[in-house]
């Protein structure tokens, strides 16, 4: 979105694109016990720009507890439109019901104007116990600058 303003007009911050806010908490407890990327549920958000290179920041929130011991390392991650982005929230396992929070951040260029899907994702490093992605506690927030 272009903004112009006329010879002598007052800028006013109402007349200033603004960065805007999305926040959604998982809505269930979601356990892992495997290799493969699995969705957080609830912890996704789909959302509409209007400009072909928007960008956001994206925290994620991973509440995990150790559903049952292992040797394997639970991660937590970010999926923009169907790709895995790049760092990820780590949590190991050691004492079953052991239960701590992490955080992790992403700066994103979205691909095109349209809709984009943002979503939280867990994995464990290796086949070795399971970890519980908790919900409500878990929870995905972006900030969306579409100008």
């Amino acid at each position: 979105m272009t903004t112009s303003f006329s010879a002598g007009q007052r800028i006013l911050a109402a007349n200033m694109p603004a960065p805007y806010v999305l926040s959604q908490a998982a809505s269930a407890d979601t356990t892992i016990n495997s290799t493969t990327l699995t969705d957080l549920t609830g912890a996704s958000i789909t959302f509409t720009t209007r400009t072909t290179a928007a960008t956001a920041l994206v925290v994620g929130t991973f509440d995990m507890m150790v559903a049952s011991t292992g040797t394997a390392i639970a991660t937590g991650h970010c999926n923009v439109d169907g790709t895995d982005q790049t760092s990820q929230s780590t949590g190991s396992e050691t004492t079953s019901g052991q239960r701590g929070t992490t955080t992790q951040s992403w700066a994103v260029t979205l691909s095109g104007a349209g809709n984009h899907t943002i979503k939280l994702q867990g994995v464990l490093s290796g086949a070795s116990g399971s970890m519980t992605f908790r919900g409500t506690h878990s929870k995905l927030s972006i900030t969306v600058f579409d100008f």
